[in-house]
């Protein structure tokens, strides 16, 4: 007997809707089978691994477990899949079986992914659930307390700003044909049979009394943590905001907020409940775009924002002036797709009269960045730049500019990808000892401190203190000669793991490089060996760092462009030198202790 084919369903909500109990009542269903978070299409981790050779389930399943949560196993044939996708598909079939008519996936990520997955899969059907974002914000807080990922402090805003996104990604989905099924979380609760028995009917299968059995679901896949407690305890029950959860700021705007999309979207959706009673005034559209432009800082890695890839000719370290070299046609493209944008405002943070053309070609409205000689013309806002000033100042002026005011000012902060972070945490806490971790590499050669130097220090440091030595090897294997110091060695670290890593160190020694800035961001003690540029701009940002530098040549600084074979403002810098200051300032942390 032929079975039917195979399609595509995805359960999505906001994290805490309600999406994990949705599923687990699903997933009783003989005819359903869902991955549970694997989050295959929510970032580009899976084109990335496959763009540099990697084998992506083996990042997968470092990211998030999902292979070990579902029992799965890889097959030969995926070494021949070339897209997130493919591997979604290959994982959604392998995972259903032979018996499952609905395959896919639940997961709270794809909020604001509905129409991709719409384009990846056209014969998708979407169950949307919604919860009341006073619930939401009180359920995120109150996990935050025992759980990483939801004590990120962008989430709250993130869930009011996604909130509105998914309502009109659901009524555009519709608008185009594809099947769509929403409804509330309270009613869920409340009424599961019947409402069970209307997903049925959506999906076109018979309705089994099994889904009502909760007690009987399957949550080996569920990651660890309180956040699922209910849903493990098999007990269908609602829950409720409780009258001492703690409250976030943005909950005071939600009436508002229900106000306004009463106003959007009417009785269209099943959100209507939430706004029947409601009759306050929407936020003023000042706030509503405040708010949505801080939404867009807040996703690290977001596809909230777009971005057009382009490599600048005149930021080349060598050839730059080569304009026989350069990609006109490129060029021309680029400033054609800019155009057609139609920007409000352009920004640029170096006084770079060709990033000012550029810019100016695109037809930005407000063109806003630090004048010289020859952009003036380009610049309709130039900004008073003072050179001595560190980027981030720098940025706070531009910032200034834009807002018309001086308030807001923030050092910059990097909130690492969870699962990475939790993985590599879980790996390095089985050694009690405090972290250092080394990164002796940088784009630039002129920019590293030697090997051997790196070397040195490593063997002082493993005489005076006790810690545990996590060694990061650049790209090209420099670095990799100290293997044999370190307790652990990473190599070919992707831009979703590497911060992550750094995350669990407790200091960092490193170059003049880009790994400094993201320990700095992440609040990691830095200390940084700086040769042939300037402290006073590039140094890690903060007052918990230390950059080792001294005046060894006479042209120092040279922006990188060396005069001689061998970079002598680092080479002369030999550990002798620099160990004092190294060891009083791990001193000074308190935080690495002293070998007994």
């Amino acid at each position: 007997m032929n079975q039917p084919p195979k399609r595509h369903l995805f359960v999505v909500g906001f994290a805490r809707s309600g999406t994990s109990l949705l599923y687990s009542l699903l997933n009783l269903h003989p005819k359903i089978r869902l991955l549970f978070e694997a989050d295959l299409l929510s970032h580009s981790l899976i084109d990335t691994s496959i763009r540099t050779g990697q084998n992506w389930w083996e990042r997968l399943d470092f990211y998030n477990s999902s292979f070990r949560r579902h029992g799965l196993k890889p097959l030969p044939a995926w070494k021949n899949i070339r897209s997130a996708k493919e591997a979604a598909a290959a994982l959604y079939a392998e995972y259903g079986g032979n018996e499952a008519q609905y395959v896919g996936e639940k997961s709270p990520s794809y909020y604001n992914c509905l129409p991709k997955l719409a384009r990846e899969f056209p014969d998708a059907r979407f169950i949307v659930i919604w919860r009341n974002p006073h619930s939401i914000i009180s359920s995120i807080l109150s996990a935050g307390k025992n759980h990483y990922f939801f004590s990120n402090g962008s989430l709250p805003l993130r869930a009011l700003i996604g909130f509105e996104q998914m309502q009109q990604d659901v009524l555009a989905l519709r608008a185009q044909g594809t099947p769509v099924f929403d409804l509330c979380y309270e009613d869920l609760a409340d009424k599961t049979e019947p409402w069970l028995r209307s997903i049925c009917d959506f999906l076109e299968i018979p309705f089994a009394p099994r889904m009502l059995e909760l007690d009987h679901a399957d949550c080996s896949m569920f990651p660890p943590g309180e956040h699922h407690a209910k849903v493990r305890s098999g007990l269908l029950k609602r829950s409720h905001r409780s009258g001492d959860a703690p409250e976030d700021p943005f909950q005071r705007e939600i009436p508002f907020y229900l106000a306004r999309w009463k106003e959007l979207f009417g009785d269209r959706l099943a959100t209507k409940r939430y706004w029947r009673s409601t009759d306050s005034k929407g936020p003023h559209s000042f706030e509503i775009t405040r708010n949505k432009f801080r939404y867009r800082l807040a996703k690290f890695y977001s596809e909230q924002i777009d971005t057009l890839e382009f490599d600048a000719p005149w930021t080349a370290f060598h050839g730059k002036y080569r304009l026989h070299r350069w990609p006109w046609s490129t060029i021309f493209q680029l400033v054609g797709k800019l155009r057609r944008q139609r920007f409000a405002a352009a920004v640029s943070v170096r006084a770079d009269p060709r990033d000012h053309l550029l810019m100016w070609l695109a037809g930005a409205r407000r063109r806003v960045g630090f004048p010289s000689r020859w952009s003036r013309p380009f610049l309709n806002e130039p900004v008073a730049h003072d050179p001595k000033t560190h980027k981030v100042e720098d940025w706070w002026k531009l910032q200034d500019k834009l807002t018309g005011t001086g308030e807001g000012h923030h050092a910059p902060r990097l909130v690492p990808d969870s699962a990475f972070a939790k993985n590599f945490a879980t790996l390095l806490q089985k050694d009690s000892r405090p972290v250092i971790a080394v990164h002796c590499g940088a784009r630039i050669p002129v920019r590293r401190w030697p090997e051997a130097y790196y070397r040195q220090v490593i063997l002082n440091l493993r005489q005076k203190f006790d810690f545990q030595l996590v060694l990061i090897p650049d790209p090209d294997g420099y670095g990799a000669a100290l293997s044999d110091l370190a307790d652990h060695t990473f190599t070919k670290l992707n831009l979703h793991e590497l911060p992550a890593l750094l995350s669990c160190a407790n200091a960092v020694l490193c170059n003049d490089s880009g790994p400094c800035h993201i320990a700095a961001a992440l609040g990691i003690p830095v200390i940084v060996f700086f040769g042939p540029q300037l402290p006073e701009l590039f140094r890690p940002f903060g007052d918990h760092h230390l950059v080792v530098i001294r005046d060894l040549c006479v042209y120092r600084p040279c922006s990188d462009y060396c005069r001689y074979p061998e970079p002598y403002c680092l080479t002369k810098l030999t550990p002798e030198i620099t160990w004092p200051e190294i060891e009083n300032h791990l001193l000074s942390l308190k935080t690495i202790p002293l070998k007994r």
